[in-house]
């Protein structure tokens, strides 16, 4: 035989045009089988592939291999998904299936879908379909050596999806010599005999590869048989064939399935259990239906539809939970059924099969968390089905006839997830991570349902689950639903409640699916803002969104809870919200509801929290995108922005904190200066090395695990293993210590400092101790040891506290000591006195009694249990009901501690408050710290805040360039700044392209930020006073969701920001009116700049780009000044025609100086691009054309007129106007964009 192919390549890549050669095979026998009827109490035994999987690249040799025979011209073609065996003679059309035995020995099987195939091995292609022994206690098959099933992934590369009927039985195929195939073979268990002929083999090089739905494929290798007499195809249409026929009996197989569960799910008849007469239903299958007369014969089949008792429980759970993606627990496996298991193979890449009337997927349990986290991150909602009972207390129960009782324990959804480990080994920011993953609802407060209004009430509650935080805001939002955007920036919600959708017939005859209670505008906003960021969205039910129902809800919430001081408070708490947030807060607790106790959270008063952006510096989104604050713009990291430079926080806490600090700087000067005091105050004691200094360092450096995520488990009860307790309880210890010892020293003398540890303050100083006390009690409660190995059964150092425990265990005890002296019996019954039990924990096998196999005096009622060659292990009677008994004994030991287990975090809960307020100190001091080491680094200095505003800069540095500079050895060109409310409050920037015009104004900006935040920034010395916001219009942008244009969305942007700027806030304007025509461009720039300087009189940085711009200092010369990025100019020599001037070379200083650029030498940046040249040089040509041109445009009479038409129209857009109706500012802004036009 020829050598396998070592390579396979993909349908769509290959072609069909392969070279075919064709051999003949010898004669050989057929053997016909059935398959007897399973037991519907027990699951079926699904076929298992163990793959061996290569990790080395595909360059190695490779060769998928399947030997299809082909099947009889008369054989049907279609395989049901469900065989019945019959006493009548099998006709040959329903052969399930063939086995051939060819001269060599070997064995051939052919059924109607006789598909395998095999994964890359280093050294040998190997596929094993193995059957698999009852586990006691499981429905499902069982590994009889004990261990765990490897990870049944597939990349999509290699994956496959095995369809097998349910009747066919699996067993190990063997291995043939390198030159032979590996055949798959079906046990049997009536057989009948027939004779082929010989049949043509057709070699097909290289192998094909086929896919058919979601990442599934058939690999068929290099041959193909086919029977004698075949009619003859060409060789393209001979594989054609052959496998289009193996994908449509495949695909038939994993339809009709679906269709039935479908049907169920729907609500279709289930099927009875006493039905028909098996003889009649299968004679109903093979009967085609009378084309209009009734049902098909498939719609019969599938509304009779008959599940075994585990396919049963999933229907019910399922109907419960219909959006859920359920993982049902069956021993030793979580299994998936029907879509459930289509999206399990998608997301998961796992191989899918189909088993009596579902498609099935299952993933070892040992994996459960890995799979979990990433079905929840890919946006579904996904719920755990557990086994409630074990089989030995199942053996004692009333259903110990019937299937295991499962039911679902847990639901998990991106927001509420907080079961898993962080991961932090990769270097993207992943904000999942460290920030609260909030659950948001919103809210609209609107009376106009026809038209979009320009402003809106907007109200929302959100709730961070892993936290507690529950965090509320109504504010009113303009055209842009800016402040909507900023807020969706600033909480990041993982999670979004909505009322249901419906379209909406537009003015223009388009339809729109828009929210129920929400303008279209508003609902666009947040479909986008979900899309970009792959947030999930939860459709709720429009009656949830009543006021007066959602106050009877929380009020009835809260009845359920412990009536005590707390609870009281935070009821009263929750009912100060106004009648539009509590609607979000009953959406959000009704929907909270399945996941655990996480409504408990609303128990604590003070896990209430006002969204106050109005106290903070307000930074839009818009703003935090621009300048780069949390995430690079161009690789969507935190490498290359404001927070990588900052952050230096060494606990979760604290970048949680930190991350809040950076969004939300302070603008109470107070405050600001309170903030640096601390961390100047910091600052000397890292440089003195002060003994307090080595304490915090010490404590920072040790492993601290994610305590508010850790406390809330414990808080909820949800899945808080005593491991990661112990870990959570060990750092509040040295917390309390780090405390108690830093409080002694009273080394600090800055008030936040002092009150941080409690120094010189008695109250602070009892609460630290209680703290203290708190948690030493708690760790002397449990075994540490037991406590790492997750043992809860010897957890308790003093049992008493839970008799029951104790009462099992000495039952456990008594039985142990039973059987041991029971042993003493065997020995002498079979003479071996130093015979001791063998226990195989893998085999979960205990008190075997093991004897050589030649040992002839072994009783009668003894049972055999296992055997090697030499070694035979049995159970006496005796001895098999007392392991049941210590079985049972185990099993309620195993509840009763976990019972108690609760009991004992439910205790440990009631003080969440007061380990919450410690978390809160352990945050503090560790971006306090984080600050101070910033401030460490060279050329960083403290600034000095006024109450004048302003801002004075010498020699700033932008700090992320900077920083980015610096690890590639280069170092940044420093530019000073000054701005005041009684001199100069507008700068023009001019300047050639890439001279560093945009970045000195990020410059600016973010030692704004860093000022406010308390943090030390990169200059020679900062004076400034404090600003209120910071507006950015940068670059060009469409909305296409909006349906805005680039130059629509710059008008909407500019406009909201002419309407929001105070006498304190800094705008940033880069390149204003380039997204339309260069004389229309001028005069919206210029008639916005005119309006700044003399209405709203705040600070601004204006890079532009068109010359004309500066005359405008000539006008105010006190307020407005022209400045211009330096370089120095080379003159090139002109070619000998004469004709055209070649550009001077330039070369850019980065310095900002005095006076408008006369030039933007944006032809030099072409000459960078290497541009060819005649572009060039035409380019200079008609350069030097339009910029006579534009000059006499822009200055004649008409275009005067049009100025001030435009900056007329700008002023009365002002939405703090409270007399211009809001229907007519829009109206204006659309004349706007036409006048322009």
């Amino acid at each position: 035989m020829s050598k396998r192919q070592t390579s396979s390549s993909n349908l769509k890549q290959s072609s069909l045009t392969s070279f075919f050669t064709p051999t003949t095979s010898t004669t050989s026998t057929t053997t016909t089988t059935n398959n007897k009827k399973k037991d519907e109490m027990d699951e079926d035994k699904a076929p298992v592939v163990v793959a061996k999987k290569s990790s080395s690249p595909r360059t190695k040799k490779q060769s998928p291999n399947v030997n299809i025979e082909e099947e009889e011209e008369e054989e049907e073609e279609e395989v049901k998904p469900k065989r019945k065996s019959s006493s009548k003679a099998t006709k040959k059309q329903d052969t399930p299936a063939t086995t051939t035995t060819s001269t060599s020995g070997r064995r051939i099987v052919s059924t109607n879908v006789n598909i395998g195939s095999m994964l890359d091995s280093d050294s040998e292609d190997e596929v094993f379909l193995k059957k698999r022994k009852k586990r006691p206690d499981s429905d499902d098959d069982y590994n009889p050596d004990g261990k765990d099933d490897e990870d049944e992934s597939l990349s999509e590369d290699d994956g496959f999806i095995v369809h097998q009927e349910e009747d066919s039985d699996v067993d190990i195929g063997n291995k043939q010599d390198d030159d032979d195939d590996i055949m798959t073979s079906f046990d049997t268990t009536s057989t009948t005999t027939t004779t082929t002929t010989t049949t043509n083999v057709i070699k097909i090089q290289p192998p094909i590869t086929m896919s058919f739905g979601e990442g599934q494929r058939i690999i068929i290798s290099e041959r193909v048989s086919l029977p004698a007499g075949t009619p003859t195809f060409t060789r393209d249409e001979a594989a054609k064939k052959k496998l289009l026929k193996g994908l449509d009996t495949m695909e038939k197989i994993r339809l009709d399935a679906r269709a039935a569960a479908q049907k169920e799910l729907e609500g279709a008849p289930e099927g009875d259990d006493e039905g028909g007469d098996e003889e009649e239903e299968e004679k109903t299958k093979k009967k085609p239906a009378a084309a209009g007369k009734g049902k098909s014969s498939t719609s019969k089949a599938a509304a009779k539809v008959k599940y075994t008792p585990l396919e049963q429980q999933y229907v019910d759970i399922k109907k419960q939970y219909p959006d859920t993606v359920l993982m049902v627990e069956c021993g030793y496996k979580y299994k998936f059924f029907g879509n459930d298991a289509e999206v399990a193979n998608k997301v998961l890449n796992i191989y899918s099969y189909v088993v009596k009337n579902f498609l099935n997927a299952s993933i070892p349990t040992v994996r459960l968390y890995h799979h979990l986290r990433r079905l929840v991150q890919a946006g579904y909602k996904v719920g755990v089905v557990e086994q409630i009972e074990t089989a030995a207390l199942k053996a004692v129960s009333d259903s110990k006839g019937g299937p295991f009782e499962r039911k679902l324990t847990r639901l998990y959804t991106t927001s509420t997830f907080i079961d898993d480990q962080v991961d932090e080994s990769n270097n993207t920011l992943d904000f999942s991570n460290i920030s609260p993953n909030y659950l948001v609802a919103f809210y609209e407060d609107t009376q106009i349902k026809k038209i979009d209004s320009p402003t809106t009430r907007i109200s929302f509650v959100a709730i961070s689950v892993s936290t507690g935080e529950i965090i509320y805001d109504s504010f009113d939002d303009d055209l842009l639903r800016s402040h909507l955007e900023t807020r969706l920036t600033h909480l990041k919600p993982t999670e979004i409640l909505l009322p249901p959708e419906y379209k909406q017939k537009q003015d223009d005859g388009t339809d729109h699916f828009i929210y129920s209670k929400f303008t279209r505008l508003t609902s666009k906003t947040i479909k986008q803002y979900c899309k970009t960021n792959n947030v999930r969205v939860q459709l709720m039910k429009e009656s949830l969104y009543d006021k007066d129902l959602s106050v009877s809800n929380i009020t009835d919430l809260y009845d359920q809870f412990e009536n005590n001081q707390e609870t009281q408070t935070a009821l009263s708490a929750a009912l100060t919200l106004d009648s539009s947030q509590i609607v979000c807060l009953s959406v959000l607790t009704t929907y909270l509801k399945d996941f655990n106790q996480f409504n408990s959270i609303l128990k604590v008063a003070s896990n209430f929290k006002a969204f106050k952006i109005s106290n903070h510096l307000i930074l839009p989104r818009s703003t935090i995108d621009n300048l780069e604050i949390l995430q690079n713009e161009d690789t969507k990291s935190e490498k290359g922005s404001l927070y990588w430079v900052m952050n230096r926080t060494q606990t979760i806490a604290g970048k949680r904190l930190f991350l809040n600090w950076i969004c939300k700087p302070l603008i109470d000067l107070e405050l600001i200066k309170l903030r640096q005091e601390s961390v100047k105050e910091l600052l000397n004691c890292i440089v003195e090395r002060v003994k307090s200094i080595e304490l915090i360092g010490s404590f920072l450096k040790s492993s601290i695990p994610d305590l508010q995520r850790n406390l809330s488990k414990v808080f909820y009860k949800s899945q808080c293993k005593p491991k990661d307790f112990l870990s959570t309880m060990k750092s509040f210890q040295r917390l309390s210590t780090l405390l108690s010892d830093v409080s002694r020293l009273g080394e600090f003398k800055s008030k936040v400092l002092k009150e941080l540890f409690g120094i010189n303050d008695e109250w602070a100083g009892e609460r630290v101790e209680k703290f203290r006390v708190k948690v030493d009690t708690t760790l002397k409660a449990i075994s540490h040891d037991e406590a790492t190995s997750n043992c809860k059964e010897n957890i308790w150092t003093d049992e008493t506290r839970y008799p029951k425990l104790v009462e099992t265990k000495a039952h456990i005890k008594e039985i142990q000591d039973k059987l041991d002296q029971y042993l003493k019996k065997v020995r002498k019954e079979v003479g071996k006195p130093t015979l001791e039990y063998l226990h195989q924990p893998r085999l979960h096998l205990e008190y075997l009694i093991e004897l050589p196999v030649a040992f002839k005096q072994v009783p009668k009622d003894w049972l055999k249990i296992n055997a090697t060659q030499k070694l035979s292990r049995y159970h006496t009677p005796y001895i098999i009901e007392n392991v049941k008994l210590l079985a049972q004994h185990r099993e309620r030991l195993t509840l009763l501690a976990n019972e108690a287990w609760l009991d004992f975090l439910g205790k440990v809960g009631n003080d969440y408050t007061l380990y919450s307020s410690m978390i809160t100190k352990l945050a503090l001091l560790d971006c306090l710290m984080s600050l101070a080491k910033l401030g460490m680094s060279a050329g960083y200095v403290l600034p000095e805040l006024s109450s004048e505003p302003g801002i004075n800069v010498v020699e700033g540095r932008h700090p992320i360039v900077e920083m980015t500079l610096g690890q590639k050895g280069g170092s940044y060109v420093p530019n000073s700044i000054k701005l005041s409310s009684a001199e100069e409050r507008a700068m023009i920037i001019t300047g050639p392209n890439m001279g560093g015009k945009s970045s000195f104004i990020r410059q600016t900006s973010l030692i704004v930020i860093m000022a406010q935040m308390g943090s030390y920034v990169p200059a020679e010395s900062c004076t400034m006073g404090v600003f209120d916001a910071i507006y950015t219009r940068m670059g060009a942008r469409d909305n296409i969701e909006h349906g805005s244009s680039t130059f629509f969305v710059e008008l909407q942007e500019t406009s909201q920001i002419l309407a929001e700027a105070t006498p304190r806030t800094l705008v940033i304007l880069d390149e204003l009116g380039r997204g339309t025509s260069t004389h229309d461009g001028v005069a919206i720039a210029y008639s916005s700049l005119l309006y700044i300087v003399e209405q709203l009189k705040c600070f601004c940085l204006f890079v532009t780009h068109y010359p004309l711009l500066s005359q405008i200092e000539n006008m105010y010369p006190q307020n407005v000044s022209n400045y211009h990025m330096s370089f120095l100019e080379e003159q090139q020599n002109n070619p000998d025609n004469g004709q055209y001037q070649q550009q001077p070379k330039v070369i850019f200083l980065y310095k900002v100086v005095r006076g408008a650029a006369k030039n933007s030498y944006g032809i030099n940046v072409a000459t960078l691009a290497n541009l060819p040249q005649p572009v060039i040089q035409s380019a200079t040509l008609k350069s030097n054309e339009l910029k006579q041109s534009i000059t006499k445009k822009i200055f004649n009479n008409d275009s005067n007129n049009q100025f001030k038409q435009i900056i007329q129209q700008i002023k009365e857009l002002s939405v703090n106007d409270s007399k211009i109706d809001q229907n007519q500012r829009f109206e204006k802004l659309l004349s706007l964009q036409k006048t322009i036009n």
